[in-house]
């Protein structure tokens, strides 16, 4: 019996996914997703079931991801970055009935609650080739992820949408998604980011249902990075600004290594991106650069192309069509234009749920269906969105607003600073102070006093931190988030 392809576009023997690992073609992805999707019915799962997987990003990865959306399971992406109680947590949190590991990662599960596992080994592999042929479920439902948020402010909870449709629509939803945002219709695209965050999955699928091939990498390094641009001739390259600010200090001689000419669309999600980086990389790449403010919540999408950005520096752009925004002010009303407020989102497809929180779910909505994730911004008479910072980050020092995000950019600015966090402390006179905390660059050397001047030179004396902190390593997630509630006394 010949089977209906799910999102085969071009030649069955056609590269679809270059690994560490090796490449594969789209015929070999496809049997591979419908294996695993007979393994989810072998296991008596049901639609909405959640399955966990904790693996790095691979091509079991993705079939397991894929074979979760055709079988119409919720996939649970898990965090191989939190410690093994979070991990417990995030479990039991879903109430996941299988758990797909990679054996790699087994240390992470040690002494903590798990359900049934599947191990992602060799013969885990051989029995999903084995029932490549085995049809999928017939007027089934595609399953979306359970996601789970970063975590940034409190404890992370995941994001439930109830709209659901078959497979097919859902892929083609995928290719419109895609095409809002901007990206182009056909080359090849380039992920580094992990898969259990929505920007890599979501990117990663956006490409595959487009038929284009990809370039999925473990890790992110900024050389290797360029290196596969080169040799694959890639032209779509998803990023976070975390790796903006890596490649934005690569010296020229560095970049004249690499071939980057290639590229025609790079997008940039997940935190607030350095002015200056942009610059740098619009200036290397040219104006093909485009910003996508949204979250793993559902805010958004709204969308920044490089010239709306050097037009109206710090918008990040105008929502895409059929989403709504209204900025609400602290007396809950809504805000004139050019007025800050808190950003209150509407989409076609209804607000998020938080899954098992009612009351995290309630305290995100206001009436006709508005909701918010955070962000403290406002929109300008055009229809651009600008933010300030999220609500949680806004330092408040003589009663004046002092914006995280603004002192950060300065401070990543600094040759000796690899990575840098700003949040508020309590102060007796002031109410809040600006306070650092720095990682800084290997074989580099700076002291407190030298970044306070060098922020003294670009900042208003209010926004100066008055103390710095340096430490190892920061409590960023590899998406690029940092955990700020880690960090505050």
């Amino acid at each position: 019996m010949k089977l209906e392809p799910l999102f085969i576009g071009a030649s069955p023997d056609a590269t679809a996914l270059i690994t560490d690992d090796g490449e594969i073609t789209w015929q070999d992805l496809e049997d591979r997703i419908r294996g695993v999707a007979a393994r989810l019915g072998e296991l008596g799962l049901e639609p909405e079931e959640r399955v966990a997987l904790l693996a790095h990003n691979s091509v079991d990865f993705v079939a397991i991801a894929f074979a979760s959306l055709a079988f119409g399971t919720r996939l649970v992406p898990v965090n191989w970055h939190l410690a093994p109680p979070e991990i417990e947590y995030l479990l039991a949190d879903s109430g996941a009935s299988v758990l797909f590991v990679d054996p790699a990662l087994n240390a992470h599960l040690e002494g903590i609650a798990i359900p049934p596992t599947v191990l992602i080994d060799d013969a885990f592999r051989s029995d999903v080739r084995a029932r490549a042929a085995v049809p999928l479920p017939a007027e089934r439902l595609a399953g979306h992820p359970l996601i789970y948020t970063g975590g940034t402010t409190g404890r992370s909870k995941g994001v439930w949408r109830a709209a659901r449709h078959d497979v097919p629509t859902t892929i083609a939803g995928l290719r419109g998604w895609g095409a809002r945002l901007g990206f182009p219709a056909d080359g090849r695209g380039l992920v580094t980011t992990p898969l259990y965050h929505a920007w890599g999955l979501s990117s990663l699928s956006t490409l595959l249902c487009s038929a284009i091939s990809v370039v999925l990498r473990q890790r992110f390094d900024e050389r290797a990075l360029l290196a596969d641009v080169a040799r694959y001739s890639v032209t779509t390259l998803p990023l976070v600004p975390a790796q903006m600010v890596r490649l934005a200090k690569l010296s020229h001689d560095d970049r004249a290594r690499f071939d980057t000419s290639s590229l025609r669309f790079a997008i940039h999600t997940a935190a607030p991106c350095p002015p200056w980086a942009k610059r740098e990389l619009i200036d290397w790449w040219g104006p093909i650069i485009t910003e996508y403010y949204g979250s793993s919540d559902g805010a958004g999408p709204v969308v920044c192309t490089s010239e709306d950005w050097l037009a109206r520096p710090g918008t990040v752009g105008r929502p895409v069509a059929g989403v709504e925004i209204k900025v609400v002010d602290e007396n809950g009303n809504e805000a004139a234009v050019g007025h800050e407020g808190t950003i209150y989102f509407r989409r076609p497809d209804g607000p998020p749920e938080y899954f098992g929180d009612q009351a995290k779910t309630a305290g995100s909505r206001i009436d006709g269906g508005f909701y918010t994730v955070g962000d403290f911004g406002y929109v300008d008479a055009d229809g651009f969105v600008y933010l300030v910072d999220r609500r949680d980050d806004l330092i408040l020092v003589g009663g004046t607003n002092v914006y995280s995000a603004e002192v950060e950019s300065v401070l990543s600015e600094h040759p000796a600073v690899r990575d840098v966090a700003v949040i508020g402390v309590s102060d007796e006179r002031l109410g809040q102070r600006v306070h650092a905390v720095v990682q800084q660059e290997p074989g580099t050397a700076t002291t407190a006093e030298e970044l306070m001047t060098f922020c003294a030179q670009r900042l208003a004396r209010f926004k100066v931190p008055s103390s710095i902190a340096f430490v190892d390593e920061l409590p960023r997630e590899a998406h690029g988030k940092l955990k700020k509630r880690l960090l505050r006394p």
